[in-house]
């Protein structure tokens, strides 16, 4: 995920595949790998920080950079990032994961600029509590307590957030760049 003498190698591996044209042209990417380490400040050492910016962000940045190359050569394409409204919002506990997702946001909203006009579309999905692994340590009293906050009372699925990114991958988002999609069933902090 990290390794990026490796993702250059994937990304080399799908060009020589389209040029051969053994594989359609790349028109999608999804940057949907992230990790959430819980710590308060004085808690959260350095090699956590650089850990959460390297899977949430770095890693993602590096992936557009080289999608982007072959998306340009056809004109178009389609870049959904999964940031999070933590990165949005905040939250306590969680100010590495905020940061990584909030830069991986601005990065989002400043490409969307960048690569519109080359055809390429650059939007997000801003998951709120979703019911997966990354949320299976919070026992059944601190979920409720969530879902209180939440205006649908309940955690999404990741059904959810994948049809969301699908929308965003489709041509029934062909005029939508830049955007963060909310999945959150309305959280209100």
């Amino acid at each position: 995920m990290t390794d990026e003498k490796a993702i250059s190698n994937a990304f080399r591996e799908v060009q020589k595949g389209v040029t051969a044209k053994r594989w359609p042209a790349l028109y999608g990417l999804v940057n949907s790998a992230g990790i959430m380490a819980e710590a308060v400040l004085p808690m959260t050492s350095g090699e956590t920080l650089k850990q959460q910016m390297a899977v949430n962000f770095f890693a993602p940045y590096q992936h557009m950079q080289l999608a982007s190359r072959l998306m340009s050569r056809q004109k178009a394409g389609s870049i959904v990032n999964i940031v999070s409204q933590v990165g949005e919002l905040g939250s306590s506990g969680m100010s590495a994961y905020a940061a990584s997702k909030a830069a991986l946001t601005g990065a989002t909203k400043s490409l969307a600029k960048e690569l519109a006009p080359k055809g390429i579309r650059v939007n997000a999905v801003a998951p709120g509590f979703i019911d997966t692994a990354l949320t299976s340590h919070y026992d059944d009293p601190a979920k409720q307590k969530v879902y209180g906050r939440i205006e649908l009372r309940r955690g999404g699925t990741a059904k959810e957030v994948a049809d969301a990114v699908l929308y965003l991958l489709s041509s029934h988002a062909s005029y939508t760049t830049g955007h963060v999609l909310p999945v959150d069933g309305l959280f209100c902090p």
